[in-house]
Parts: structure tokens; C-alpha cells; sequence
């Protein structure tokens, strides 16, 4: 009985870990994807002043442990830059609509 108790145990800490670890991989990749799409809105100029800010706080959670808030906040960073980069493309040639 000792030693079945003792296995399960084990298995749970393992899978603990491997899911820890997981979630901890997946936070790192949000953010760095978040600041590549960060970059490249910096880069024509339209970055949002909010998205520098998700990102640092993305990090900061990270480096507490909290990778599901990590990922959440660098997800939100991703999206606006990329956002911010359509609208650099959008209106690097606007077109001028006239209403009738």
C-alpha cells in the first residue's frame, strides 16, 4: 500500500513539473513573439505606447511564476503590435473616399 501511495505521488510531482515547465516554454514564446511584433511596429513607426508596457509586465509575471498571466498580457502585447502594423500599413497610402 506504501509503495502504490509513494507511485502516485511521484507521478503527480512529475507531471507537476513537466506542466510547470510547459506553461513556463509557452509564457517565453508569447513573449518574445510579442516583442518581435513589437520591433517590427517600431520599426514603421506606429508603436502603440501601451504594448512596451505589456510586455515588461508579461516579463515581470514570468519572473514570478504566474506564466498563465505572462502569456495572457504578452498575447495582448502581440496583438496590438501587429494592429499598430497594419495601421502603418493602412495609412501609409490612404485613399480618399468621397460620400454622394
Amino acid at each position: 500500500m506504501i509503495k502504490k501511495t509513494l507511485a502516485i505521488i511521484a507521478m503527480v510531482a512529475v507531471s507537476s513539473t513537466t506542466m510547470a515547465a510547459s506553461q513556463e516554454k509557452q509564457a517565453h514564446k508569447a513573449v518574445m513573439a510579442a516583442m518581435s511584433a513589437n520591433k517590427a511596429a517600431k520599426k514603421v513607426n506606429y508603436e502603440w505606447k501601451n504594448t512596451a508596457k505589456l510586455i515588461k509586465e508579461a516579463e515581470a509575471a514570468a519572473k514570478k511564476g504566474k506564466f498563465g498571466i505572462a502569456k495572457k498580457l504578452a498575447m495582448q502585447a502581440q496583438k496590438q503590435a501587429e494592429v499598430a502594423q497594419k495601421q502603418a500599413k493602412d495609412q501609409a497610402s490612404p485613399s480618399v473616399r468621397y460620400q454622394s
